[in-house]
């Protein structure tokens, strides 16, 4: 306002009559606030647009009556009306001093009122004369309610600090206690001489405590809540809670404002209830081990004495409390473990590693023995110091008992197993001799040129012949199935693309006299067992061929994809895997979907149709591969239109 009063005054000719007038000047109309002059009797000689506004009205410039307060009138804040020779513009104009940031309240025509920030400015000639003054105003009505509402609630809330029920008091960075409220110093019973201007860590009961705050403070925390004791006058303490929060300028700690709950009749009253709480847990405690009837919950002393003794030791172990409370845990090991010191070992891996875990005999008070799981457990004090062990026994003798029946069936079965397996090497070995020598006999009677044989005769040979044939295949596809039974883990990395592309060439001779197509998509390299993973592949080829359609070229499809468990619709699936699926497909005769796991079982075949041979076990030994590889197999077939096989081997 002091650079448009400067401007202004230039305006005014050396009689104090203005030069021209600013209310038709742009410039003078953007100011933020109120402007206007007059002379030196008070006629108004100039004005902006915002003195209309504020006005509520244009004065008429040089109208005797428009002098500087007629356009409006003046009151001061308390209310009492100012007439124009009264006012600071006419005490400024008598004794030419400036008069800055006066608060008056203008009424204007219309009877509203608002408070006014006026800054007046006299206009005097080289001399020192007076010419007239520059009048610099703006609405403060607003700043006013805002800066007394502020100074309400500053009241409001200093009476509220005051007067608060919770303790407060503000501590500089030096630990001094600079200001107290009333509810503090009642509760510890001082006057604020007493109290305000000491060091704080007069009155709490761990004095390193409260520097440690203080430093902590003072680096970079801004709250700490904490728990402490405040001496009070009378030499008690009181349990507080205490919030202290830090308040800085620019960085730098200036004090911090703590606030101060007195918790102590709290802390009894808490402290009586858990005693009360713990009495009764302690008392659940006891009482649910006394009534466990499944395990023997024993408290040994440092040195193993048994100190109690609950239903379940009494089931177990057979002593009556009375007989055995005071004796050395000792007495449930049998002899040659006592005198191996296998119970001193178990207390001194508790007393080590803070608990030992065991499994074996066990002898009762009668003299009979169990099979006891046993878990002790070193108890310490609130120090960290051992003050006994818990000892828990369990009477596993039946899952004893059944652990070696188990094992000693499955012992059995091995040896059945390997048994069978000889049987079976024995038995194929046996078998094919007697059929080698009806074969040679059989070819030497049909070669014989001499033997004269009927036609009938010759037909029931070449049958016999055909039987022998097909008797051989059957004992080695059987032999072929008993060595898949036993799961053998020499996976290798295998390309099964190269190990399909030499299976086609080995059947070369029955795929292109008939021109049989076989396609060949992407195929994964693979761990797998080579020989068993071959014969799988080579047993679904060859049905593929065995089980072509007779009106129509063969075609077979094998292909290659990676599926999720859970996506496959067969119970076999763990939906937790991910399964590499090769999938041989073909348009042959196909079967009944029926028919679809049957077809897997030994001795089943696809046909019984006389054109179609085979033993029937070929693809029992597919899905016994299949479950050695930890896959499966599935079948999908449509009579007369072909059958599609997919091998699912997991991504392990």
């Amino acid at each position: 306002m002091e650079q448009a009063a400067v401007a202004a005054e230039s305006l005014f000719n050396p009689d104090g009559n203005h030069i021209q007038p600013f209310h038709q000047s742009p410039v003078f109309d953007l100011l933020p606030f109120a402007i206007y002059t007059c002379n030196v009797s008070g006629l108004i000689t100039n004005y902006n647009k915002k003195a209309v506004e504020l006005w509520g009205r244009a004065p008429v410039i040089g109208d005797a009556q428009e002098r500087f307060n007629g356009a409006f009138k003046l009151y001061y804040p308390d209310g009492t009306y100012l007439p124009h020779n009264q006012t600071p513009v006419a005490a400024s104009l008598i004794d030419g001093l400036q008069r800055n940031n006066i608060e008056l309240i203008m009424e204007r025509p219309d009877g509203s009122r608002i408070s006014a920030c006026i800054t007046i400015t006299p206009i005097k000639d080289e001399s020192g004369k007076v010419l007239g003054m520059i009048n610099c105003f703006y609405d403060c009505t607003e700043q006013k309610q805002t800066s007394n509402a502020l100074a309400r609630k500053t009241k409001e809330l200093q009476d509220f600090v005051d007067n608060a029920s919770i303790g407060l008091h503000w501590v500089n960075r030096n630990g001094i206690i600079t200001w107290a409220n009333k509810a503090e110093l009642d509760m510890l019973g001082y006057s604020k001489e007493e109290y305000v201007g000491h060091h704080i860590s007069e009155f709490h009961k761990d004095a390193e405590k409260i520097e440690d705050i203080l430093k902590r403070l003072d680096s970079d925390e801004t709250v700490i809540n904490y728990e402490s004791y405040l001496r009070c006058k009378d030499g008690s303490f009181r349990n507080v809670q205490i919030s202290s929060n830090v308040f800085r300028e620019n960085g730098k700690f200036i004090h911090t404002r703590c606030f101060t709950i007195d918790i102590t009749e709290q802390k009894k009253l808490n402290q009586a209830v858990k005693a009360s709480e713990l009495k009764e847990k302690e008392e659940r405690y006891h009482k649910m081990i006394d009534e466990v009837e499944d395990y023997a919950i024993v408290l040994l002393d440092k040195e193993g004495i048994i100190q109690n003794w609950n239903r379940g030791a009494e089931k177990i172990k057979g002593y009556k409390e009375k007989e055995i409370v005071g004796k050395n845990f000792r007495v449930f090991y049998l002899e040659d473990d006592r005198k191996s010191g296998l119970p001193d070992q178990l207390l001194a891996t508790a007393r080590n590693e803070g608990k030992a875990i065991h499994e074996g005999w066990r002898v009762r008070n009668d003299g009979t023995a169990f099979w006891g799981s046993i878990v002790i457990t070193a108890l310490h004090d609130a120090d960290h110091n051992i003050i006994g062990f818990s000892k828990v026994t369990r009477d596993l003798t039946e899952r004893k008992s059944a652990e070696d029946k188990l094992r000693d069936y499955t012992n059995q079965l091995e040896f059945q197993n390997q048994e069978l397996e000889q049987f079976a090497y024995a038995a194929s070995h046996d078998m094919k001799e007697p059929l080698r020598k009806i074969s040679f006999y059989n070819h030497f009677v049909l070669d014989e040129d001499k033997n004269r044989l009927t036609d009938k005769s010759r037909e029931y040979l070449n049958r016999s012949v055909a039987a022998v044939k097909r008797m051989n295949e059957l004992i080695e596809d059987l032999l072929t199935y008993s060595k898949t039974n036993a799961l053998q883990d020499n996976y290798e990395e295998t390309d099964l693309k190269s190990m399909v592309e030499d299976i086609i060439l080995s059947h070369k001779d029955l795929l292109e006299p008939s021109g049989s197509i076989i396609e060949i998509g992407e195929l994964p390299v693979i761990p797998v067992i080579p020989f068993q993973f071959r014969q799988l592949m080579d047993n679904l080829i060859n049905n593929a061929i065995k089980y072509k359609h007779p009106t129509r070229q063969l075609v077979i499809r094998i292909s290659y994809d990676k599926v999720k468990g859970k996506e496959i619709e067969n119970k076999a699936a763990d939906p937790r895997l991910s399964y590499n699926r090769i999938s041989v497909e073909d348009n042959g005769i196909g079967f009944d979907d029926q028919y679809s796991e049957k077809i897997f079982e030994i001795f089943q075949r696809l046909s019984n149709q006389s054109g179609y041979r085979g033993s029937g076990i070929g693809l029992a030994i597919c899905k016994k591969i299949a479950q050695n590889h930890r896959g499966f197999i599935k079948a999908i077939g449509v009579p007369d239109k072909g059958a599609r096989f997919e091998i699912y081997i997991p991504d392990l």
